[in-house]
């Protein structure tokens, strides 16, 4: 994932999400993430993908 402007590229959550399943495929639940965002919903769709990233940032990595 490549980012330009660190807020605003990260502030939907997306990217760390992708990094995230990066590092340890197939943990985040795609069908649970948000990837196009309804203009009314948009704020709260933001949040939801970030909360996610959050909660798989919390589990151990096991490596």
């Amino acid at each position: 994932p490549h980012v330009n402007y660190l807020y605003s590229d990260l502030c939907d959550g997306l990217i760390i999400l992708q990094l995230y399943d990066i590092i340890r495929p197939n943990t985040v639940d795609w069908s649970k993430i948000y990837k196009t965002f309804n203009a009314i919903k948009e704020r709260f769709q933001k949040l939801n993908n970030c909360n996610f990233a959050v909660d798989y940032a919390v589990e151990p990595l096991h490596f």
